[in-house]
């Protein structure tokens, strides 16, 4: 037992505290003893603090070899989650892909791996079509992270289900995607490196001892039940801060510093939306082509109505909102979107800026994105979410925390957050001043943005169809 973890259907764990040898010992209760062979030079050291013995990798062929198990990957599983410690030297890496943990082969599968300044975690069936990788970019190198990777899928269908697979850092969820329930894969597990066979977001990697892990690994477990949030958060804090249960977030007040633009959308008639922010130039938003005030009730209370065709609401350019550069910025902005599965458009909820530079909220494909971009200086960033519903209320925010006048782009200093949480985190710049100059669009584009797949143009195209509150 890890804390308050239940260690029901814990079936390998792989604690690496031994101090010699070639033999890593399984101390899970429900597997048939699905030990580690160490190969290729791997060898268990002292890191000393709470993480005691790990396992050392060098990055050139060293690995560990679990043989293949009943429960652990020759038959079907629907339910799965693998936990791990990882501290990888050099996270930037491009050469190669740096596996912490893989299991499958070609056909089947799932993987956690390093590649170029990002943490994937990978599930796939080809010949069920499905293939998914969700990414951080929120690690460093010689730091000591937790990932945990969990499948909850029907363990009947052989349709794709969305948010069933997902990704977690450090405690928290960082992504969702579409799983499927895993056939059975008769290739060997590795551990720090392929072994025999599995499949990358960029294509296939083979034979044992490639695409190694120069780093360190801890603490490994396999579980053929999904373990909660809490769960999860657990595992993190149990090492971060022992003996001490998780604090509850302390109650936050929201500080009108610098509340340049809010938009209640209470009015109940015209065409003309109010700024009660204490600090802008009273950026009001005026409803064009049909964009119309409605009664939600409720909490809601007034709300804009859109009918996704080519309605929206024109912000004119202030010096505060978009001519002047700014590093700093947050949008939030409550969403109620009528078919969040609409491909043939983008549904743009927000949007600032132009083809050079700008943020953007909108909805596609089943997945709300936050963007943001400056293409002079090469940032080009969009992350997503797929945990929206229809004709639900979901509160959405975007934040940009960047260095004024820096030219590089900053590691996790773009965030995305869906009902409250952080759904990823990706590299951020300032938001340029002179290329921004296009006016403010809500609820469709207003003049131009660009999209995680191309630029959109023309005042109200790429229209939402819902509703929108309190921007």
């Amino acid at each position: 037992m890890s804390n308050n973890i239940s260690d029901e259907q814990l079936i390998m764990n792989l604690k690496f505290d031994e101090t010699s040898g070639t033999v890593a010992a399984d101390t899970s209760p429900f597997g048939s003893n699905n030990v580690g062979e160490l190969r290729n030079g791997a060898e268990f050291v002292q890191e000393g603090g709470d993480f005691g013995g790990v396992v050392r990798f060098d990055g050139k062929n060293d690995y560990i070899h679990i043989n293949d198990a009943q429960e652990l990957n020759i038959v079907a599983q629907a339910k799965r989650t693998v936990s791990v410690w990882f501290k990888v030297e050099n996270q930037d890496l491009s050469t190669r892909k740096q596996v912490i943990y893989e299991e499958g082969g070609s056909g089947t599968g799932l993987n956690i791996y390093l590649h170029a300044g990002k943490l994937y975690i990978g599930g796939w069936i080809i010949n069920s079509g499905w293939q998914t990788y969700l990414s951080t970019t929120e690690v460093a190198s010689n730091t000591w992270h937790h990932v945990a990777v969990v499948l909850n899928a029907d363990p009947v269908s052989n349709s794709l289900q969305p948010g069933v697979f997902k990704g977690y850092l450090d405690g928290h969820e960082f992504a969702a995607g579409e799983g499927l329930r895993l056939n059975g894969r008769s290739d060997d597990v590795g551990i720090g490196a392929v072994n025999q066979n599995t499949v990358f977001h960029d294509g296939a990697g083979k034979l044992s001892g490639s695409h190694a892990l120069a780093g360190n690994l801890e603490d490994l477990r396999v579980y053929n039940r999904v373990l909660t949030q809490e769960e999860i958060s657990s595992l993190y804090e149990e090492k971060i801060h022992p003996g001490e249960p998780t604090p509850p977030p302390p109650p936050t007040e929201v500080s009108p510093e610098e509340f340049i633009m809010q938009l209640k959308f209470d009015e109940t008639s015209g065409i003309v939306a109010a700024d009660t922010s204490p600090f802008g130039s009273n950026n009001v938003g005026e409803l064009r082509n049909g964009a119309a005030f409605v009664e939600a009730g409720g909490d809601f209370g007034g709300v804009v109505s859109f009918d996704g065709k080519d309605d929206y609401i024109h912000i004119n350019d202030a010096q505060e909102l978009n001519i002047v550069a700014q590093a700093k910025r947050t949008v939030s902005v409550w969403f109620k979107v009528e078919n969040k599965d609409i491909s043939t458009r983008k549904q743009v909820i927000y949007e600032e800026g132009g083809s050079t530079t700008g943020i953007n909220i909108y909805v596609h494909g089943g997945s709300v994105y936050v963007g943001g971009w400056n293409t002079g200086k090469g940032w080009q960033t969009y992350l997503s979410s797929n945990k929206i519903a229809n004709e639900t209320w979901h509160h959405v925010a975007v934040v940009v925390d960047t260095d004024l006048g820096a030219d590089w782009v900053q590691a996790g200093k773009f965030r995305g957050y869906l009902d409250g949480d952080e759904f990823a985190a990706g590299g951020g710049l300032e938001l340029g001043g002179g290329g921004r100059s296009d006016d403010v669009g809500i609820g469709a584009l207003n003049q131009n943005t660009k999209f995680h797949d191309g630029a959109g143009i023309f005042s109200g195209s790429h229209a939402f169809a819902g509703n929108l509150e309190d921007l």
